[in-house]
């Protein structure tokens, strides 16, 4: 079998293959779709007939984080790709790699840029017999995928995220075998700038975000912004990753005096901060809360053991809070209607409610359980899906049920 490391120089362009496989995830599998892949095919007619793609996504996070788990989402969707692209016979894009088979082993990167680094030289050296892969899909979090970029790049596999979003992926001498299918994060920044300036009118705001690529990335993009607008930053205020607690910058925000306050950092970071800072009287009534697309999920409380249980302090907290993504689905079209509801047909990966699905990757690995803590003496953790509870839903009749449902999350 050739290898496309073999391939020498020209490798790069088989970044078209991982970028397939994550639009078809995200059900961009349409008209534009359509006219790339028989680009795509015209080029790929004479190159190998197997693939091999290494999954790095976060599964759990690490023991810092509590071992919290991170959305089955990409990973499901990366499945559900490959399921449809290696079987020629279930009508969903038949033509697409008519020859190829796509294998693929998996790593867990746990959203930390060490967990990935160790993850991308087991992807790129020691995985399918000592082969490794020819493509990296991943990391799930900017941190992670800074390191595992750095790793791809020294052997030349191509590496593509769905969700890494830091603006700093965007140096291409850096990082020159990276790509990826989300926007940076620079597009969220300078609009949370106009949000404030332009939409609420304010002159001045606090910003707080962690020190990983995520946090310090957006926050020097929205700095930049904030200075071209004449918006002042009254107080910049950083954490570590993960951090034990957040004393110090909650004591800068008060002693600032804002009561708009921009944060920026990792859903479960983003949970405890807005808790601990609303126990030491910042947030709720009278103030506003502005973040990024980590925030924009119900992860943000479910990720911390008292949100999570408490929610008459979570509607006391959130009163006020606003978040900004970039949304490039399709949703509402026929084609994106048609892959949630191919997805909806996926078999369950739950588990029987005892024992964890032990379905295994190409090379072994296990895709939805996974030995969390490294205790081989405590039970394996499940972290599998079930389809069938994904809802086709209209995006704007969604949006107005959860302002009337929810109004703390739509009013200041």
């Amino acid at each position: 079998m050739t290898s496309w490391r073999a391939l020498g120089a020209h490798s790069k362009k088989y970044a078209f293959i991982a970028a397939t496989v994550l639009l078809l995830t995200a059900g961009c599998n349409g008209e534009h779709l359509s006219k790339a892949v028989e680009r795509g095919q015209r080029r790929l007619q004479d190159q190998p007939r197997t693939i091999r793609l290494g999954l790095l996504l976060p599964m759990f996070g690490t023991e810092a984080s509590g071992f919290s788990r991170f959305s089955w989402s990409p990973r499901a969707g990366v499945y559900q790709a490959l399921r449809e692209i290696n079987n020629k016979t279930d009508g969903v894009e038949d033509h697409l790699l008519p020859n190829t088979q796509l294998l693929y082993a998996y790593r867990d990167s746990k959203c930390d840029s060490s967990v990935a680094l160790q993850g991308a030289l087991h992807l790129t050296q020691d995985v399918f017999g000592g082969a490794g892969v020819d493509v990296i899909i991943g990391a799930g979090c900017s941190d992670a995928s800074v390191t595992a970029a750095q790793v791809a790049a020294s052997v030349g596999v191509p590496m593509i995220s769905p969700t890494s979003t830091s603006p700093v992926l965007s140096r291409g001498r850096a990082y020159p075998y990276f790509i990826r299918t989300a926007p940076s994060d620079s597009f969220t920044a300078e609009a949370m700038v106009v949000a404030l300036t332009q939409l609420w009118n304010f002159s001045s705001v606090a910003l707080v975000h962690s020190s990983d690529a995520y946090g310090t990335g957006m926050a020097d993009v929205f700095l930049a912004a904030a200075s071209a607008r004449s918006l002042t930053v009254r107080t910049r205020q950083t954490f570590i990753k993960d951090a034990a607690h957040f004393s110090l910058q909650h004591r800068g925000l008060i002693e600032a005096e804002s009561r708009i306050i921009v944060i920026v950092c990792p859903t479960s970071d983003g949970s405890r901060f807005i808790r601990t800072a609303f126990e030491a009287g910042i947030g709720g009534e009278g103030y506003l809360w502005l973040s990024g697309d980590t925030m924009a999920e119900s992860g943000l409380w479910e990720s911390d053991a008292v949100l999570a249980t408490d929610l008459s302090l979570r509607e006391r907290l959130l009163r006020g809070f606003f978040t900004l993504s970039a949304n490039g689905q399709p949703d509402g079209t026929a084609k994106y209607d048609s892959y949630l509801a191919r997805r909806q047909q996926l078999p369950s990966t739950t588990g029987d409610g005892v024992t964890c699905n032990l379905e295994t990757d190409d090379d072994g690995t296990l895709l939805w359980a996974q030995d969390h803590d490294a205790n081989a003496s405590t039970p394996l953790a499940c972290d599998g899906y079930d389809a069938s509870t994904i809802n086709l839903y209209d995006p704007k009749h969604s949006a107005s049920t959860r302002c009337s449902q929810s109004p703390m999350l739509c009013t200041t």
